[in-house]
């Protein structure tokens, strides 16, 4: 993914610099300065928030037009999962905190390097507050875990395109501006508007949607040419492939989420599938990544189609989207059908059947669906055949975010 291939010592090197940067920045908009911080509140000093609230804008826009152009893959930046209470509460204690002491926590480290007391005891006291939810999260954890609803973008909210999606952003942005405007005039704390800049901004904001419109979003397909060398070897060394003897263990892991997505034909599904599974197209897996990715640990995402093929090609988009623990069924339901329900009634092979064609090589004298006794066996009485475990659980877990 170019331009830039950073790793190691180089990669934290940037991260040191990009720091510095930030808090070089910080202090000489103004935000190490806590009384200029706390006027925001009460619209005597509106600069803080405008420059937040540019800062995202600016990211935003300058985010997808690097997707735009290729540098930047957005499928495999982290998001922090939405959790709604533990969310509200802690933005409830943030903000207060914010008011009262005048900081962020970001915002207290560039006061702290340049020598402010009341940034030196913020900063203290952010560090004992951390201590204190360290040893105390244990108490809330079910709180703390609850209204979990995954990685949501507006995008994802809305059912939007991400060029409508950063159109809606950029009106909002141009409204909250204007807004705050309104409400400091009201109360007597305006300042000049300098109307050059402003149209000049303007100008930029709706050009910048503009750009991101007219380049798009790399489709999964173009993603795979750029990307593909990658996840490649994964494939080739059968590494994301587990036996049908595996996928009937997972069916009996009491303690995983198990996700089958069955890549079939309707008319194939209809004769025969899976209990428990779900069909769904591959062109339809984009719309299934923030469900994949939210689900909880440990969770696994098993493909299946009639042979591999079709599953192997929604692997490769799921691998694209960020999707973690995603196997392929080796072999699809012929192989399944062949371990589990070769021989029973109303089932026999296609004799004519042609390898690699992806389709179904059994006959069924009706269509069946999940009533066949292969398509729901019981893993404590089913027949024990041995195999090599492929699945390696990647966890996921809760990170934390944090204010610039």
């Amino acid at each position: 993914m170019g331009p830039f291939a950073l790793g190691g010592w180089s990669a934290h090197l940037v991260e040191v610099l990009i720091g510095l940067a930030f808090g070089f920045v910080l202090e000489s908009t103004g935000f190490g300065d806590a009384r200029r911080l706390a006027a925001q509140f009460y619209f005597r000093e509106l600069r803080v928030v405008q420059a937040m609230f540019t800062a995202i804008v600016t990211a935003m826009l300058l985010l997808y037009l690097s997707s735009g152009l290729r540098w930047l893959d957005l499928d495999q930046l982290w998001v922090n999962p939405t959790y709604v209470p533990s969310v509200a509460l802690g933005g409830l204690i943030f903000g207060v905190g914010f008011a009262i002491g005048g900081y962020c926590p970001g915002t207290s480290l560039a006061s702290l390097a340049t020598g402010k007391i009341d940034g030196f005891f913020f900063v203290l006291g952010s560090l004992l507050g951390m201590f204190a939810f360290g040893e105390t999260a244990d108490y809330f954890r079910a709180f703390y875990y609850a209204g979990h609803f995954g990685p949501l973008q507006l995008t994802d909210l809305f059912g939007v395109s991400t060029a409508t999606a950063v159109g809606l952003v950029a009106l909002l942005a141009l409204a909250f501006f204007g807004g705050l405007k309104f409400v400091a005039r009201r109360l007597g704390h305006e300042r000049p508007v300098h109307w050059p800049k402003a149209m000049a901004g303007t100008a930029l904001l709706l050009g910048g949607v503009g750009a991101v419109a007219a380049l798009g979003q790399p489709s999964l397909d173009a993603k795979w040419e750029r990307l593909g060398a990658k996840y490649q070897p994964q494939l080739a060394r059968r590494e994301v492939f587990i036996v049908p003897a595996e996928l009937l263990a997972l069916q009996g892991d009491r303690d995983l989420k198990l996700v089958t997505l069955d890549l079939r034909p309707e008319s194939d599904w209809n004769r025969f599938h899976l209990a428990n599974a779900e069909r769904v197209s591959i062109a339809a897996l984009p719309s299934q990544r923030r469900r994949l990715i939210s689900l909880p640990d440990p969770s696994v995402v098993i493909l299946i189609s009639n042979d591999e093929t079709s599953a192997t090609a929604a692997w490769r988009h799921l691998a694209l989207l960020g999707v973690p623990n995603v196997y392929v069924l080796a072999g699809g339901l012929n192989r399944w059908i062949a371990t589990y329900g070769a021989g029973s009634t109303g089932v026999e092979p296609i004799t004519t059947a042609v390898a690699g064609d992806d389709r179904l090589h059994w006959r069924f004298a009706a269509a069946l669906g999940d009533r066949h006794p292969a398509a729901a066996l019981d893993p404590e009485h089913a027949p024990k055949l041995p195999y090599t475990p492929t699945v390696k659980l990647r966890p996921k877990g809760k990170k934390s975010g944090g204010c610039g």
